[in-house]
Order: C-alpha cells, then sequence, then structure tokens
C-alpha cells in the first residue's frame, strides 16, 4: 500500500487532541473524539490491505494476524510490563487487583468489557484505572478479529457485494449506537457492536475514488471541510450524546480528508504532511498507550490539583516514553523477520509471562503488605453500601423495573420506598439493617447518576433518556401501589443544578454533565434551576396528593477531594490531613438554592425533612472525619460510617410516620445497632 503522510498526520490531531483533553484543557472539551478519527483510520487502513490482498489473490489469515501482532502486541506488552512495576508503587491494593484484571483483559484483548463492569461501580473513578484507554485499542482488535472473516464469506458469494455489505453494517451499527445512547449508554461507549460504524466508515473510504478528472477545489473544499469538522469536535464538544450520531462529525471529517487526499495532497493535507505531524503520527500508537497511565498514576498520587508545569511535565513525558517505545519496541519489532509459527510462539511466552504476576497480585488481594497498618485501616474503611452494590448495581439489574427492584430489610411486603441516586443508594444498607430489626423492609428505587426528580433531563456518558424512564416509572409505581406508605427521596440535586465547582478541590475537575430540556436544548445554571424548581416540587406535590408520606433528606456536604485515597496518601507520609473539614459557609452557599426549594414546600402533615448537615457539620465547620473515621467514600458519597449517622437522623422519622398511618412503628436503635461515632 502506498504511503500517505497525511494519514501520519491526521493520527497526529488524534492523539494531540486526546493529550489535551486529559491535559485538562477546557478549549479541548471535546478531544475525547481523537479516538473516533483513529477508529476511521483503522478502518481504511485494514480494509485497503484486506480487498488489495483478496484481489490480488495473495490474502491469508496468517499474514494478516501476523502483521498485527507485529504492529500492537510489542508496545502492548510493554505497557503492561511499565504498569506492573509502577503499579505496584503507586496503587493501593484494591486498584492493583483492578488494574492487575484489566492488564490481563488489555493482553486478550478484552479490556473494553472488563471496564464496562468496573463502570458499573461507581465507587472506581478513571483516576485509579492505569490501562483504561485501552478499551479503544480492543474494540479495534475485536473488529480486526471479525471483519477478515466477514469480507471473505461475503466475497465468496459475490465479490461485488462486499461494498454493500459494509455500507449495510455501517447503517445496523449506527442504528445500534443510536439506540445504546438513549438506552445502554455504557454500552454504547465501550463496545464493538456500538462502535462498528466508526471503523465501517473507514472501511467505506477505502472503497471510495475521487475522479481525478474533477476540479482541484473539490478535493480542496472537501478536504478543509473534513479537518474544520474534526478541529470542530475537539473544540464544541462538551458533555453531548456519544458515540451515535454526534460521533458522525469527527468520523465523515476524517473520512473525508482521507478521501480528497488520494489523488495528491490538498492544502490541508499539505499542513498533515509537516514534519512535526508525521512525526507525531507516527508515534502516535505508543504515544497514546503511555500518556494514560502518566496521567492517572499523577492524578492517583495528587493531594491537590496537578498545576500547569506538573502537566507540562506530564505531556513532556509522555512524548519521551512514547518516542522511546516505537523506536526500541514498535519498530524493530514490525520490521523482524521470523516464520509465522515462531512469532506466534514468542506472543503468547511474553504474554504468559506478564500474565503469571498479575495472577500473582490478584490471588495476594493487591499485595497489602506493601502499606502500614494505619494505611489499610484507613482504606478498610471505604465501604460504600456494599449490599447495594453486590446484589443491585450491575449491568443485568432491572432499574427501570421498580416491581423488581431491590428489597433491603426483611423479607416482608416493602412499606417504604427509597427513591434516589447514589446519594441515597449510600444510605440503603444500613437503612435495611435497621428495617431488617424490626421486621419491615425498603424498596430500592436508585439509580446512579439519576436525578431523583420526573422530567428532569441529563445527557452524557453515564445517562440520558434511561434516567426520564428509571424516574416516571419509579414515581409512578410509588403513587399506584398501596402498599407503599413512605418515600424517602435523597439525591445529589446540588450538582445536578449547580455543575462542578472549582474551589470545592481537585475532585471538582470532573467535567459534570450538562442538563437540556425536552426540546434537547442546553440549559444554563438559572434555567437548570427553575426546571427543577418546577418539577420537584410537582413531583412531592403528587406524592402527597396521591396520600404518601414523605421523608425528603437535604443534601449532603460535598468535600472536594477523595478522602480515602487523600487521608491514605498522607499517612504514608506522615502529614497532618489539613482536609478534616471544609467551612460551614462553603457548603451552605453552594446548596442555598437546593435548601430554598426544599424549605418553600411548606410544613405538611405528611412531610418531614430530614439534614444531614445537622450531624455532619457544627456551627463552624463540616466534618469529613469522626473519632478519627472518616465519614466518606470519595468526594461527595458517605462511607458506611457516615450513612449510619445520617440514617440515626431517618429512623426516628419513618418511625413517627409508619406510626401515624396505623402501622406498627419501626423500633428505636437497639444500643448495640447504636454507631460509634
Amino acid at each position: 500500500m502506498v504511503y500517505r503522510s497525511e494519514i501520519d498526520g491526521l493520527r497526529a490531531v488524534s492523539i494531540i487532541s486526546v493529550l489535551l483533553y486529559h491535559a485538562g484543557l477546557s478549549v479541548f472539551s471535546g478531544g475525547y473524539a481523537g479516538v473516533d478519527v483513529f477508529f476511521v483510520i483503522s478502518g481504511f487502513l485494514i480494509t485497503s490491505i484486506i480487498y488489495r490482498e483478496m484481489t490480488d489473490g495473495t490474502f491469508t489469515f496468517t499474514g494478516f494476524y501476523i502483521r498485527r501482532i507485529r504492529r500492537i502486541i510489542p508496545a502492548l506488552l510493554a505497557l503492561v510490563l511499565f504498569t506492573t512495576v509502577c503499579s505496584y508503587f503507586v496503587l493501593f491494593p484494591r486498584d492493583f487487583v483492578l488494574s492487575s484484571k484489566a492488564a490481563i483483559a488489555a493482553i486478550f484483548s478484552f479490556s473494553n468489557v472488563d471496564f464496562l463492569f468496573q463502570a458499573f461501580d461507581m465507587t472506581l473513578t478513571a483516576d485509579s484505572k492505569p490501562l483504561l484507554h485501552t478499551w479503544s485499542l480492543a474494540v479495534e482488535e475485536q473488529f480486526y478479529f471479525f471483519f477478515p472473516f466477514l469480507m471473505i464469506i461475503v466475497s465468496k458469494f459475490r465479490k461485488n457485494l462486499v461494498l454493500p455489505f459494509i455500507i449495510l453494517a455501517f447503517f445496523v451499527s449506527l442504528g445500534i449506537s443510536v439506540w445504546g445512547v438513549a438506552n445502554k449508554p455504557l454500552h454504547a461507549f465501550f463496545l464493538l457492536p456500538f462502535r462498528g460504524y466508526e471503523l465501517l466508515f473507514g472501511a467505506f473510504c477505502a472503497f471510495v475514488l475521487v475522479p481525478k478528472h474533477w476540479p482541484r477545489w473539490v478535493s480542496e473544499a472537501g478536504s478543509a471541510i473534513g479537518l474544520a469538522m474534526i478541529m470542530a469536535t475537539m473544540v464544541l464538544y462538551d458533555s453531548v450524546r456519544f458515540p451515535g450520531f454526534a460521533a458522525l462529525l469527527p468520523v465523515v471529517g476524517a473520512g473525508l480528508v482521507i478521501i480528497f487526499n488520494a489523488n495528491g495532497l490538498t492544502g490541508a493535507g499539505r499542513l498533515l504532511s509537516t514534519r512535526p505531524m508525521v512525526w507525531t503520527g507516527k508515534i502516535s500508537y505508543s504515544l497514546y498507550l503511555f500518556h494514560g497511565p502518566l496521567f492517572v498514576y499523577a492524578h492517583y498520587m495528587a493531594i491537590d490539583k496537578l498545576t500547569p508545569v506538573e502537566i507540562v511535565g506530564l505531556l513532556a513525558l509522555s512524548f519521551l516514553l512514547g518516542w522511546l517505545s516505537w523506536k526500541y519496541v514498535e519498530t524493530p519489532f514490525r520490521r523482524a523477520k521470523a516464520p509465522p509459527a515462531r512469532i506466534f510462539a514468542y506472543a503468547g511466552i511474553a504474554a504468559a509471562l506478564l500474565v503469571v504476576p498479575r495472577l500473582v497480585i490478584i490471588s495476594m488481594d493487591g499485595i497489602p503488605q506493601r502499606f502500614s497498618d494505619k494505611t489499610l485501616q484507613i482504606l478498610a474503611a471505604a465501604d460504600y453500601s456494599k449490599d447495594y452494590m453486590a446484589r443491585c448495581q450491575n449491568p443485568d439489574a432491572p432499574m427501570n423495573d421498580p416491581a423488581g427492584a431491590c428489597v433491603f430489610g426483611a423479607d416482608v411486603t416493602p412499606r417504604i420506598a427509597l427513591f434516589g441516586d447514589s446519594h441515597g443508594a449510600g444510605l440503603l444498607d444500613e437503612l435495611g439493617r435497621q428495617a431488617a430489626a424490626r421486621d419491615e423492609s425498603i424498596l430500592a428505587l436508585v439509580r446512579p447518576g439519576c436525578p431523583a426528580v420526573t422530567d428532569y433531563y441529563r445527557i452524557a456518558g453515564l445517562s440520558d433518556t434511561a434516567c426520564l424512564r428509571f424516574a416516571e416509572k419509579s414515581m409512578d409505581y410509588i403513587v399506584d401501589t398501596p402498599s407503599i406508605d413512605v418515600a424517602v427521596v435523597a439525591g445529589n440535586y446540588v450538582a445536578y443544578v449547580e455543575g462542578p465547582d472549582p474551589s470545592l478541590g481537585p475532585a471538582a475537575d470532573f467535567p459534570f454533565p450538562t442538563l437540556e430540556n425536552g426540546n434537547g436544548q442546553i440549559l444554563d445554571r438559572n434555567a437548570r434551576l427553575d426546571l427543577f424548581r418546577q418539577r420537584f416540587t410537582a413531583m412531592i406535590d403528587r406524592m402527597l396528593a396521591a396520600g404518601k408520606k414523605v421523608v425528603l433528606v437535604y443534601p449532603i456536604p460535598e468535600v472536594g477531594y477523595h478522602v480515602t485515597y487523600t487521608s491514605a496518601r498522607l499517612s504514608i507520609t506522615d502529614k497532618e490531613d489539613n482536609f478534616a473539614s471544609r467551612p460551614r459557609q462553603v457548603f451552605e452557599n453552594r446548596a442555598r438554592d437546593i435548601v430554598e426549594i426544599m424549605d418553600s414546600l411548606g410544613d405538611k402533615p405528611n412531610l418531614v425533612r430530614v439534614d444531614p448537615a445537622a450531624s455532619l457539620c457544627d456551627s463552624s465547620a463540616c466534618w469529613f472525619y469522626k473519632d478519627n473515621k472518616p465519614l466518606y467514600l470519595d468526594d461527595n458519597h458517605l462511607n458506611t460510617n457516615g450513612a449510619r449517622i445520617v440514617s440515626d437522623e431517618v429512623i426516628p422519622v419513618l418511625d413517627h410516620l409508619m406510626a401515624s398511618s396505623g402501622r406498627q412503628a419501626l423500633r428505636t436503635a437497639d444500643a448495640a445497632d447504636k454507631p460509634a461515632n
């Protein structure tokens, strides 16, 4: 295949956008779409090679996969070795175990599936996953496994059916992706069937030829428009439904650049073919591999936000490691001459040598002996509603089926429903434990990442119209089910309205999803607040009108940093923990409007309020520790200690409401059940 320098330049655009996105540059808020450009390039190159060899009669599966092994495996195995060593010194035991499982998954090309399942564990963050970025590599490798077989099968019938097959497969995958974004957003992000259309568009480009007699300006315009589409994605996209239709902008843009430079370089092609761009494109694979863990480790170890100097240093180190890997790993192995059997054997042996240490790490529970007893005690406190996580927080949980939702407490028909997001879910284990001792149970109508309010919208990688359906079905069930007497409402409403607050600390850097109304219009902060006021008030009024008793849990104070990890890191250095509290005024200022909306509901017989701040804060500060025990899992979710404190405020309220409904009251917690805090 003829070398095309502008494709290396296109790779450079992709990797630079990804790097700047991970560096936190707000101007590149859509830089994550650089991965989608990579997909198009891969689909184009692979299809071009396969189809040419099929036409020439020289295609063999052995030859194809030998080239893939030489291209992909050496640098990937170098990455696994690098992260094995670094993770030993950086990651805490649980994360070391999960990282080891991910490393094995990456070697065998299914890390996208592994990270999909990890994504359902909301106690895990991206900053604890040094191999998270290998999900895209797994998608490509899976495409390489299936696509050649399908092309061969189709061509056996008629060779001229290959292109129609690719077009049909493209639209099928696009349709699946559009559906997935609305119904299975995490699946749509990680899995090949939802991403395949991006690679297939690249495959389609391999068959498109621009007639040489066309006016030159057509190619110039097409190429320039394509590059502009890619750049527009990088700077204009933020929190959008992705991939789905949204991914077509960078995908089609990349395809236009490829198509309109086939007969000679255009102006955009010459820009992409400059020396720096081509050099960056050549090392882009290794650069992509090694930049990921560097940024993860830096954020993982940081007590506070990374400084601009530190970010520049990470970028420079990424380029250095990327170049070293390209020069001393990628290039030599790609050029090496060896019989296919030997290459397969070498790859297998090398993979086994890297898998074994990871299996040992898993068997040793992440080698906790690396840390002191003090650090391990802090980490042990990082538990979040374990029963909920084990039984309910998984891909197969019927989140939109209230009748099949998890029940906590005794084996009796629930008379209490908890409607909430992850903040509500965090209370379930403790409330369930206390309810079980009283022969009561609680129905868990919770979905992390979804606002616990009807007709309120949220778009992003974790949530979308599925949240709307969840809230609507949950509320219908509460209102229409006679056995439900009491509804406990608890959610992270401040974050949904206010979004991230940089003043809260490093954890606030997470790009919280943008909200929209029913017409797809993005809402600014005031519009989000007004919509919340209307929808939340209407929801509470609807439950009260149906004769339900409502326990309204006020906002939980936010921390702004990962309490467990920060405390554990400080324990290693024996530094004083200066993050034990935040001024109460900071919390009150941020939560003021949400509290005002909740207060404005007025005093009603069947509406009772519980304010976690009354127990978690004093007059001047909100505390994240009590009796030297952490109360939070991360920057905003309570651990078992914190949940116990808030639950002890909720239980007396439930006692009162159940008694007033003529039911047997929930008994006051036994002394043995009282928290030590």
